[in-house]
C-alpha cells in the first residue's frame, strides 16, 4: 500500500508540473492578443477621449488586468475538476462515516460558498482602493514635479499633509479587505478539523449515534482527517480562488470593453490630410469647433498656400493649439463652409515628443536615412554641436519623455523631425519656447524663412518678434485669435522696429538648473537604484531587512512579537487538536470531558487565528504608512530639488509592493513556514532516527534554494526589464500619438511595441520554465523525504505509537506545502527588494537649517529691508572649482528696484536661488544685517523673500483653493480674497 501511495504520488508531481507551464503558455498568448489590441486602439483614439487625460487607466488595463489572465489559466480547471474530485471524496467517505458524512460535505459547500461571496465583495473594495491610490499618486506627481516652486513658495508643508491624508484614507481602504481575506485564509487552513469537530458534535446530537466509538474509531478518524484536508484545499481554497479569478476576468473585459468603446478619431478628418501634393494648401472659412459644450473656436477664415507662413498669436486659451489639432484631423469640425487641407503634415507639439530610442531614430521617425539631408538639418537646428559633446553621438538613447535632454535640445529634435519629413505643410505649435532668444532667431532665420521657403508654415507662438524682425519681403501674415474668435489677420509692417534685445523672450528660468548638474542628479539616482536591486540570496539579508522593514510599524496591536506568539499559538493549537483525536478510543476521558477539552481547543485555535491575521495586517499596514511617510517628508525636505520622472515609478510600483503584495507574500510564508515546521516537529518527536534524515531534507531544500536564486533574481529582473520597456514604450505612445498620427507612421510603433511584447514574452517563459522545474525539484525531495521516513519507520520499528497517526496523515502534506514555502520565501525576498530601493530616499542630505537655526520664528520681520552681499561664490551639486557666481558684491537697499541683465547661463537664475538658499554658496548673504544661514530657511522663504516664478503653476483643485494657498493669514475672508484679485 505504501509502495502505490508512493507511485501514485510521483505520478502526480509529475503531471501537475507540466500541466501548470502548459497553462501559463495559454495565458501568455491571450496577454499577447490583449496588449495587441490596446496598441491598435491606443493609435486611433479620439484626441476627445477621456483615456487621454487618464493614461493611468490605460497602463492599469495593460499592466494589472493582465496579471489575471495568469490567475484564471491556474485555476479555471478547478470549476470543473473540484465538483468531481468532491464527489469521490464524499463517496469515499460515506463508506467510512456513513450518514455524518453528509453533515461534514454541507459544511464545506456553505463554507465554500461563503468563501466564494467574501472574495467577490473583497475585489470590488480593491477596485474601490484604486480611487484614493490615484488620488495619492496625483498629489505626489504634483508635488514632485514643481517641488521647487512649492519650496521657494514656502508650500511644501501644507502639500505633504495634503499627501499625508490621501496615504491614510487609501490605507483604510486597502487594510481591512486584506484583514477580512487572512482571516478567511487562516479559516480555510484549520476548516478541516472545525468540520471534523462539528461533524463529531451534530452526529450526536442530529443522529443520536448510540456507538459513538464504533461509529469513529481511530481509523475512521484518520482517515477522514486526510479526506477532509484533500475536499479542503479544493473546495475552501482552489475553487474560492478559482470563481473569484473568473469574476475578475469578467471585470477585466468589461474594462477592456469600455475601453474599446471610446470613440475613434473620426475617419473624415484624417482624409482632409492628405499624401503630397504639387499644389498643397490650406484653406479654412467659416468652422467652428465645440469641444465640452463650449465653442472653442468660432468662425475661423483663412486661406495659405505654398511658401506662405502664418503666425498664430493670442493670450492663453485663445484656441491656438485647437486650431493646429483641427488641421491635424484631431478634432472634428461642427460647422463649415470650406474647409480643405491638402499636402502631406509635419507637426511639432507644445511638449516635446520623444521616445526610448536613439536621436537618430527619434530624428527618422521611420523614414528612410539620407546621410546628406540628415546631416543637413542637425546643422540647422544647432544639434550638430551637442551631440558633439555626447558619448554616443545621434546613437545616445533617450530617456523614457526625454528625461536626459535639456527642454531646448527635445524642442530642436522635434523641429529636426519635422524638416527632415520634407512635408508640403508645416504646424509648428511654439517650437521655441524652451530655446533662448538668440538660438531660436538663429534656428527661426535659418529653418522656417529659409529652409521652408517653399513650404506652408503654420506656427502658433506668444513670441511678437519673429513677425517683426528682419522679414526681409517674406510672405508673413499674422492671425489673432482672442477666446477662439478672428479678432484679426494683418501683415506686419517692416518699418516697425525691431524688439529691443534685452526684453526679448529670455528662457534662463528661475526653476531651471544647469544641465550638467540635471543629468548629476539623475544619474546618481538611477545609480543607486541599480546597486540597490543587485542579487541577494533567501537568507540572512532577507530576515535582516524585512525585520527592519516591519519594526518600523510595531506599535500596539501590530507587534512583531505579538504576531510571532500568535503564530506560533495557531499551529500549535492546530496540532492539539489532532493528536486529542488520537486519544480517542485511550479510555482516559469520559465523552463530555473530551468533546468539552475539543471544544476549547477549537475555540483557542480560532481566537489566535483571528488575532494573528489582525496583529499581521497591522503591522505591516503601519510600516507601510510611517515609511510612506518618512519617504516624502525626506524627499521634500532634501537639498536635491530635481528629480528624474522615475521617482513617482518607485512611489507606484515599489509603495503598492509594499501596501499590497509583500503583506500577502509574508502571510503566506508565515502560514507555509509554520505548517512546515510543525509537520517536522511531530515528525522528530515520532522517532530519534529521524533527525539524521530531518537534517538531510533541509540541507537539500537549503542548498537548491542557494543555486536557484541567484539565476532566478537575474532571469525575473531580465523580465521586469522587458516589461517596463513595454510599458514605458506604450506611455511614450499614448503621449505622442498626435504626433504619430500625423506623420502616418502608426505601424512603425505598432512593429516596435511588438517587438518589445516578443522579448518580454520570451523572458517571461524562461522566467515560468525555471520556477516550474524549482517547484518540481522540491516536490521530488519532499518524497524522497517521505520514502525515506516510511523506510526507516518500518525498518527499525522504532516510534511513538501515539504520534503515529497523526505523522502519516499529515506527512504527505509537505509535497505542496514545501514548495509553497520556498517559492514565498524567494517572493518574499523580491518583493523587499522594494524596501531597499526606497532606502535611497531615507538617505537624502536634508536642506542645511530647514526649521530650527538661530533665528526661526521669533524672528520680527522687519518694515524696511535691506540685502547685502559680500564675496559671494555660488555653486552646485559641491563643484566649488567651478561656481555658477564668482565673488559678487550687492548692497540693495530699502524701496530700491533693481533689474537683472545678461546672457543666457550669465547666472541670473543662480543669483535668485542664493537668496533662496537652493543653492551652495561662500561668502556673506545678510538681510537687516543677519546672515540667511542663521535664518531658518522655512522661514526665509515664508516671511522674508517673495517671488513669482516666470512659469505660472496652478495646482490640482479649485481657483480659490489655489488663491488661498498664497494667502497666509488667510480665514475665510472673502474681503481679503477680492482685494488681493482686485489688485
Amino acid at each position: 500500500m505504501i509502495i502505490s501511495l508512493c507511485i501514485t504520488t510521483l505520478a502526480l508531481i509529475l503531471c501537475h508540473h507540466p500541466a501548470m507551464l502548459l497553462a501559463l503558455r495559454i495565458s501568455m498568448r491571450i496577454k499577447i492578443v490583449w496588449s495587441s489590441v490596446i496598441i491598435d486602439k491606443c493609435l486611433h483614439l479620439s484626441y476627445d477621449s477621456d483615456y487621454h487625460r487618464n493614461i493611468s487607466s490605460i497602463l492599469n488595463l495593460l499592466q494589472s488586468q493582465t496579471r489575471r489572465f495568469d490567475e484564471f489559466s491556474l485555476l479555471f480547471y478547478h470549476l470543473i475538476l473540484v465538483p468531481i474530485q468532491t464527489i469521490i471524496i464524499l463517496i469515499i467517505a460515506y463508506g467510512y462515516l456513513g450518514r455524518s458524512s453528509l453533515i461534514a460535505f454541507t459544511m464545506f459547500i456553505t463554507f465554500a460558498l461563503f468563501n466564494s461571496y467574501l472574495s467577490r465583495r473583497f475585489s470590488s473594495q480593491r477596485s474601490a482602493a484604486m480611487a484614493f491610490t490615484d488620488q495619492r499618486l496625483k498629489f505626489l506627481n504634483e508635488t514632485f514635479s514643481h517641488l521647487r516652486t512649492l519650496k521657494i513658495l514656502a508650500l511644501e508643508q501644507p502639500f505633504i499633509r495634503r499627501i499625508f491624508l490621501a496615504r491614510r484614507m487609501e490605507i483604510l481602504r486597502i487594510h481591512w479587505p486584506l484583514v477580512a481575506r487572512s482571516i478567511m485564509l487562516s479559516f480555510s487552513m484549520m476548516s478541516s478539523r472545525v468540520i471534523m469537530y462539528l461533524t463529531f458534535l451534530l452526529s450526536l446530537i442530529i443522529f443520536n449515534v448510540i456507538d459513538i466509538e464504533e461509529q469513529f474509531s481511530i481509523e475512521t478518524l484518520l482517515v477522514s482527517i486526510t479526506l477532509f484536508e484533500r475536499l479542503r484545499f479544493s473546495l475552501v481554497w482552489t475553487l474560492p480562488q478559482a470563481i473569484s479569478s473568473s469574476f475578475d476576468m469578467i471585470i477585466a473585459c468589461q474594462q477592456m470593453d469600455r475601453f474599446l468603446a471610446e470613440p475613434n478619431v473620426h475617419p473624415t478628418n484624417r482624409i482632409r490630410s492628405t499624401f503630397s501634393s504639387d499644389k498643397p494648401i490650406v484653406h479654412v472659412n467659416g468652422f467652428s469647433i465645440n469641444r465640452h459644450n463650449n465653442f472653442n473656436l468660432n468662425d475661423i477664415e483663412f486661406k495659405i498656400e505654398r511658401g506662405q507662413i502664418m503666425i498664430v498669436i493670442g493670450p492663453v486659451g485663445s484656441g491656438k493649439s485647437t486650431l493646429l489639432l483641427t488641421l491635424l484631423g484631431e478634432l472634428t469640425v461642427q460647422k463649415s463652409n470650406h474647409f480643405k487641407v491638402i499636402g502631406s503634415i509635419a507637426y511639432t507639439g507644445q511638449e516635446a515628443f520623444c521616445f526610448n530610442g536613439t536621436i537618430r531614430e527619434n530624428i527618422l521617425f521611420g523614414r528612410p536615412f539620407d546621410r546628406n539631408r540628415y546631416r543637413r538639418i542637425l546643422q540647422l537646428t544647432c544639434l550638430d554641436y551637442d551631440l558633439e559633446h555626447m558619448p554616443n553621438n545621434d546613437e545616445t538613447i533617450i530617456d523614457e519623455g526625454g528625461g536626459n535632454l535639456s527642454g531646448g535640445q527635445r524642442s530642436r529634435i522635434t523641429l529636426a523631425r519635422a524638416l527632415y519629413s520634407d512635408s508640403d505643410i508645416y504646424l509648428l505649435d511654439d517650437p521655441f519656447s524652451s530655446l533662448d532668444s538668440r538660438l531660436a532667431k538663429r534656428i527661426f532665420d535659418q529653418c522656417i524663412k529659409k529652409y521652408l521657403h517653399n513650404k506652408i508654415v503654420i506656427m502658433a507662438t506668444h513670441q511678437l518678434h519673429f513677425a517683426y524682425d528682419h522679414h526681409d519681403g517674406h510672405n508673413i501674415r499674422v492671425l489673432l485669435l482672442n477666446s477662439g474668435q478672428k479678432q484679426t489677420e494683418f501683415y506686419p509692417k517692416p518699418l516697425l522696429e525691431p524688439l529691443p534685445p534685452f526684453i526679448q523672450h529670455d528662457d534662463d528660468r528661475i526653476l531651471d538648473e544647469p544641465q550638467q548638474r540635471r543629468q548629476h542628479s539623475g544619474g546618481k539616482h538611477s545609480n543607486e537604484s541599480n546597486n540597490s536591486d543587485s542579487m541577494s540570496t533567501v537568507g540572512l539579508s532577507l530576515w535582516y531587512d524585512m525585520w527592519q522593514y516591519l519594526r518600523i510599524g510595531s506599535t500596539g496591536f501590530g507587534s512583531i512579537y505579538l504576531v510571532l506568539i500568535t503564530s506560533i499559538g495557531t499551529q500549535s493549537m492546530l496540532y492539539v487538536c489532532d493528536q486529542w483525536l488520537s486519544q480517542w478510543q485511550s479510555k482516559t476521558v469520559s465523552i463530555e470531558n473530551f468533546i468539552q477539552i475539543y471544544t476549547a481547543i477549537i475555540f483557542v485555535g480560532i481566537i489566535m487565528a483571528i488575532v494573528r491575521s489582525f496583529s499581521f495586517y497591522q503591522l505591516c499596514h503601519q510600516a507601510s504608512e510611517t515609511f510612506h511617510n518618512q519617504l516624502v517628508n525626506n524627499v521634500v525636505i532634501s537639498n536635491d530639488n530635481h528629480f528624474d520622472g522615475q521617482i513617482l515609478n518607485y512611489f507606484t510600483r515599489d509603495i503598492g509592493v509594499l501596501d499590497e503584495t509583500l503583506p500577502a507574500t509574508l502571510f503566506e510564508l508565515n502560514l507555509a513556514l509554520s505548517q512546515v515546521m510543525a509537520i517536522i516537529i511531530v515528525i522528530l518527536f515520532l522517532s530519534p532516527y529521524m533527525a539524521f534524515i530531518t537534517l538531510m531534507y533541509m540541507v537539500m531544500l537549503a542548498t537548491l534554494l542557494e543555486h536557484y536564486v541567484r539565476p532566478f533574481h537575474r532571469i525575473r529582473k531580465s523580465e521586469l526589464t522587458a516589461r517596463n520597456a513595454v510599458f514605458s514604450h506604450l506611455n511614450s505612445t499614448i503621449n505622442g500619438v498626435i504626433t504619430i498620427r500625423a506623420y502616418r507612421i502608426i505601424d512603425y510603433f505598432q512593429q516596435r511595441f511588438h517587438r518589445l511584447t516578443n522579448v518580454h514574452t520570451a523572458e517571461l517563459f524562461g522566467q515560468n520554465v525555471s520556477s516550474r522545474i524549482f517547484c518540481l525539484l522540491v516536490d521530488l525531495i519532499s518524497l524522497i523525504y517521505i520514502i525515506s521516513i516510511l523506510i526507516t519507520l518500518q525498518w527499525f520499528q522504532c516510534y511513538n505509537q501515539q504520534l503515529i497517526g497523526v505523522c502519516l496523515a499529515s506527512m504527505f502534506n509537505l509535497i505542496g506545502i514545501a514548495q509553497w514555502a520556498c517559492k514565498r520565501a524567494i517572493d518574499s525576498d523580491f518583493c523587499i527588494n522594494s524596501y531597499r530601493n526606497l532606502l535611497i530616499f531615507n538617505h537624502l542630505k536634508h536642506e542645511d537649517n530647514y526649521e530650527s537655526v538661530k533665528y526661526g520664528t521669533n524672528l520680527k520681520v522687519a518694515s524696511k529691508l535691506a540685502i547685502e552681499i559680500k564675496q559671494m561664490s555660488a555653486y552646485y551639486d559641491g563643484l566649488v572649482k567651478m561656481p555658477a557666481l564668482n565673488n559678487i558684491n550687492v548692497h540693495v537697499k530699502h524701496g530700491e528696484k533693481i533689474g537683472i541683465c545678461g546672457r543666457s547661463g550669465a547666472g541670473k537664475s543662480t543669483l535668485i536661488n542664493t537668496l533662496l538658499r537652493l543653492v551652495c554658496f561662500d561668502g556673506h548673504v545678510r538681510i537687516n544685517g543677519h546672515c540667511i544661514r542663521e535664518i531658518s530657511t522655512f522661514e526665509l522663504r515664508r516671511h522674508f523673500i517673495s517671488i513669482i516664478p516666470q512659469s505660472p503653476v496652478l495646482f490640482d483643485g479649485t481657483i480659490r483653493e489655489n488663491l488661498c494657498l498664497l494667502l497666509t493669514n488667510y480665514n475665510n475672508d472673502d474681503h481679503e480674497l477680492w482685494q488681493v484679485l482686485d489688485l
